[in-house]
């Protein structure tokens, strides 16, 4: 995926899920790493589980999905996305229909 190298950038991304880790914290809530995949690459999506109770339903392997969130990268120069908002691509094709 095409994304500049600065830390804790926002970003919108459209891809596919795949890969899905289900995860129960020590706390007892759940939340979800996935790699969103489109043409341009794949990426590590993190879900933690504040985005998880809003959008975790939508966390389906093979849905197509629009990610609002923050990009970080380590020192290393791998790349994760925490996840903000993930919603059905259906959804957004609809909000953009309706303006």
């Amino acid at each position: 995926m095409s994304m500049s190298n600065n830390r804790n950038t926002e970003v919108v991304l459209i891809g596919q899920i795949r890969e899905i880790k289900n995860i129960t914290t020590l706390k007892g809530s759940e939340m979800a790493v996935f790699q969103l995949e489109n043409q341009q690459g794949t990426v590590q999506v993190v879900v933690l589980p504040e985005a998880f109770a809003k959008s975790g339903e939508y966390v389906i392997e093979d849905e197509i999905v629009v990610v609002h969130g923050e990009k970080s990268s380590d020192e290393d120069g791998k790349v994760d996305i925490f996840a903000k908002k993930i919603t059905p691509i259906e959804e957004a094709e609809k909000h953009l229909h309706n303006k």
